[in-house]
């Protein structure tokens, strides 16, 4: 017996946050509100300045990183609120992840 799955009526939607920044500098997103997945690549395009992102989510006492568009991974300031990154101006992919142990 062959079984088909419906087609959804609307695909689903990019893990993308799009921004109108004029005179916004620091802009705080609830991760569970939105609908975003911080653990698959993240889009976030600025309309203006760049911006201190707070993705509002329960993290724990782990330590992230983030890297931007492909870059070398730098630390996310986290807290009992979720994490802070710095996004710069224009249209990025983010990559978000729990930081690696440091070699011994």
């Amino acid at each position: 017996m062959q079984t088909t799955r419906p087609t959804p009526a609307f695909p689903p939607a990019a893990n993308r946050l799009d921004v109108a920044t004029a005179n916004v500098a620091r802009l705080k997103v609830s991760v569970a509100d939105s609908g975003l997945d911080p653990l698959v690549p993240l889009t976030v395009a600025t309309t203006g300045g760049a911006l201190d992102l707070r993705l509002a989510t329960a993290v724990g006492a782990q330590q992230w990183t983030v890297s931007i568009d492909g870059g070398e991974p730098i630390p996310v300031t986290t807290d009992a609120t979720g994490l802070l990154l710095r996004v710069p101006a224009g249209t990025h992919k983010l990559v978000i992840s729990p930081a690696r142990p440091a070699a011994a």
